[in-house]
């Protein structure tokens, strides 16, 4: 919408449940949306608490006007307490992030009723469309994790921690051993300078699509 550009951050999530075979996302910390064309910005957190032995995924935000000027800087640190009282609320959101969210006005005190933001209850998973894997490079996500998640969907929870370590050590490998001969990391889709918050993609960038 009027060539508006956002830029975001995601929250902390944990894969956890591995021991009891109930395999659970858990999102903690904080995030934000910043839209310095409008002037707009958003500070999300996301908290674990629990409620009778069972967790509850907690959300809440606060949306607001911002100076990008002098502020833009200072959001990435900011939890919703240390928001300015010069920054006008727009709107507030709580609820369970994989449940849902309501929404309520701040600045409009005759249309402050809370309403639905997101029910994911209502939302369905679009299906995957993918090369199959003989098809796909060899460090393309589907293909490295394929050997864990075929042992998930098998219900083998511990061949599938196993096989996630040696993914992981694998990488660790790799990256000590360039780290030892003094090379850089080179992406191989992705300009590495990405401190404008927008990816570029190599002119020559192998997509498998």
């Amino acid at each position: 919408r009027d060539n508006e550009t956002y830029v975001s951050t995601h929250p902390t999530a944990n894969i956890v449940g591995w021991l009891r075979g109930s395999l659970k996302v858990q999102c903690v910390e904080t995030s934000y949306i910043v839209c310095a064309k409008t002037k707009l910005a958003t500070v999300v957190e996301f908290k674990e608490e629990r409620w009778f032995g069972k967790n509850k995924d907690n959300v809440s935000g606060r949306v607001f006007h911002y100076d990008p000027e002098t502020q833009a800087s200072l959001i990435p640190a900011w939890r919703l307490k240390d928001i300015p009282a010069s920054c006008q609320t727009v709107a507030t959101f709580s609820g369970n992030w994989d449940k849902l969210v309501s929404v309520k006005r701040e600045d409009r005190p005759s249309d402050s009723a809370a309403r639905t933001l997101i029910d994911m209850a209502s939302l369905e998973v679009a299906d995957k469309i993918v090369k199959p894997l003989d098809e796909q490079g060899e460090m393309e996500s589907r293909r490295v994790w394929d050997p864990v998640a075929s042992k998930m969907l098998q219900g083998k929870f511990g061949d599938a921690t196993k096989l996630k370590r040696i993914v992981e050590d694998a990488q660790r490998e790799k990256t000590a051993a360039r780290k030892d001969r003094g090379e850089e990391f080179v992406p191989a889709l992705f300009k590495p300078d990405y401190s404008s918050g927008r990816p570029e993609l190599l002119d020559a960038a192998p997509i498998n699509l």
